[in-house]
């Protein structure tokens, strides 16, 4: 969707190309600090153990996924030529609640598998990048004059992928290491075990040979 936020801002409310510009920017300057803020947050809360990391992944994606969805669901409803102030605002706070992604599902990520960290996150980078190639589409299909109720229609739709994929990881989603993910790395006491087993077993079975041919 911040894809084509300067389009959505250049024909609901109608700014110019130096508020544009500006209006478009606000949500990724609040993310610097929101990521940083947040994830301390999230950390400290682990540190006194007011939070799992499970529910810490939980609460932090929940601020991601609801505050996003509540965001554009406001700004489909209420934002128009007549309140660019309270976009701004609304901008704003979806690039604060977007920062609770970082201690959220991608805390997530990192937690479940590390010693798979690199594939689970080219497996998340190939399924943003399906919803890149989807977004030009579904836009394009909504979207035919620029109002401001194609526009809203929009909104709905992403606040609503933004509901379900929220609810879906406040359910499902953990920060615990996932029993495929376990390796069993064999202690030296193991590894010394299992060396001299064999060779045990291949001393019996040459004897087993040398009996046989004295036979």
């Amino acid at each position: 969707m911040q894809t084509y936020l300067p389009t959505y801002l250049r024909d609901v409310l109608n700014l110019d190309l130096n508020d544009n510009g500006m209006y478009t920017a606000v949500p990724f300057f609040v993310q610097l600090f929101s990521k940083n803020f947040l994830g301390n947050v999230a950390d400290y809360l682990k540190k006194r153990r007011i939070l799992t990391s499970s529910s810490a992944c939980r609460v932090f994606q929940s601020i991601a996924s609801f505050g996003g969805a509540l965001v554009y669901l406001v700004m489909a409803l209420y934002v128009d030529c007549s309140t660019p102030l309270a976009a701004l605002l609304l901008l704003a706070i979806f690039g604060f609640c977007f920062g609770g992604a970082i201690p959220g599902s991608f805390t997530s990520s990192l937690c479940i598998a590390p010693s798979y960290t690199g594939m689970i996150a080219s497996f998340t980078l190939v399924a943003g990048c399906f919803g890149n190639i989807l977004a030009p589409a579904a836009v394009a299909v909504l979207v035919k004059q620029g109002t401001r109720f194609e526009w809203s229609i929009v909104f709905f739709c992403v606040a609503l992928v933004n509901i379900l994929g929220g609810g879906i990881f406040f359910v499902y989603g953990t920060a615990k290491i996932q029993p495929w993910a376990k390796m069993q790395i064999p202690t030296v006491a193991a590894t010394v075990s299992t060396h001299r087993g064999v060779q045990n077993r291949n001393n019996a079975v040459r004897v087993s040979r040398d009996t046989e041919r004295q036979m």
